[in-house]
C-alpha cells in the first residue's frame, strides 16, 4: 500500500480533514478522513472516513 497526501485543512482545534491518494495491489483512489475531538483534552479520533469508489473527487484507476 502507498498513500500519497493530497490535501489537509485544519478547520479548527477540533477538526482536521485529510485526503490522500491510496493505491493498493489492483487500484488506485482517493480516501477522506475527518478527525474530531470532542474538546481540547479528548484525543483526536476518526469521525467519519469516505471512499471515493465512484471517482467523483479523483480518478479510480485500476492497476495491473
Amino acid at each position: 500500500m502507498r498513500f500519497d497526501l493530497i490535501f489537509s485543512n485544519v478547520i479548527n482545534s477540533n477538526v482536521v480533514v485529510t485526503i490522500y491518494r491510496s493505491t493498493y495491489e489492483h487500484y488506485s483512489l482517493i480516501e477522506e478522513f475527518k478527525l474530531i475531538r470532542k474538546n481540547d483534552n479528548a484525543e483526536l479520533r476518526l469521525g467519519t472516513y469516505f471512499i471515493d469508489d465512484g471517482g467523483v473527487r479523483g480518478a479510480v484507476i485500476k492497476l495491473q
